[in-house]
């Protein structure tokens, strides 16, 4: 007598499907770690040191009477966006920083101060800043009230300002003294940097 036959089909097993998804996890991982580009809006970090600021000068010796430019800038070297917390209070130099009568550091996160003589960052903190901006009350907009500033993929964040002398507590602009001058630019995460200029006769 022939034995029966089992015409039932046995199941499939799943582990080939379940390989194949984690494989396409564990690529699409390593190409957003290796490849950033191809992915910039799929993560935030918050990082401050992924940051690269910097300042320059347009000249370290300015003729009395001349405009100094002044530049100022914050790269983000990540791939990705950087969102970084706006500090409530500052010290230090870092409270005497500005960009501008109308300055904030929800606009622009960096600012400059000037010190006439020649500093240190280890002892700045004996010098008195000087008036470089209109002071009093000016039609500006009302501040931002955001408390974080985000940066883009690689993105470059750069100002430019001109230093045209100083403010009197009157308003009136009065040109650069003779003598050296130490500029301290800074971000609001700390990143400080010094450059020194020289004023003389024209």
């Amino acid at each position: 007598m022939a034995e029966g036959v089992n015409s039932s089909k046995a199941p499939k097993s799943k582990a080939p499907a379940a390989i194949i998804v984690a494989s396409a996890a564990v690529a699409l991982v390593v190409l957003t770690l290796l490849f950033p580009s191809l992915f910039p809006q799929m993560f935030t970090f918050h990082d401050s040191r992924a940051l690269e600021f910097g300042v320059a000068t347009s000249a370290t010796t300015v003729p009395q009477n001349r405009t100094l430019g002044v530049v100022v800038w914050d790269d983000n070297s990540l791939g990705y966006k950087d969102q970084l917390t706006l500090p409530t209070v500052f010290s230090g130099v870092l409270a005497e920083l500005r960009l501008g009568p109308c300055w904030s550091w929800a606009s622009m996160p960096f600012g400059v101060v000037v010190f006439q003589g020649r500093y240190t960052l280890g002892n700045i903190s004996s010098a008195s800043p000087l008036q470089i901006f209109e002071p009093g009350t000016l039609y500006c907009p009302i501040a931002d009230a955001t408390t974080s500033f985000t940066f883009l993929p690689r993105q470059n964040v750069t100002a430019e300002v001109d230093l045209n002398g100083l403010w009197t507590s009157t308003g009136v602009l009065r040109p650069f003294a003779l003598g050296v001058y130490t500029l301290v630019a800074g971000d609001a995460w700390g990143n400080l940097k010094i450059v020194y200029f020289q004023v003389k006769t024209p």
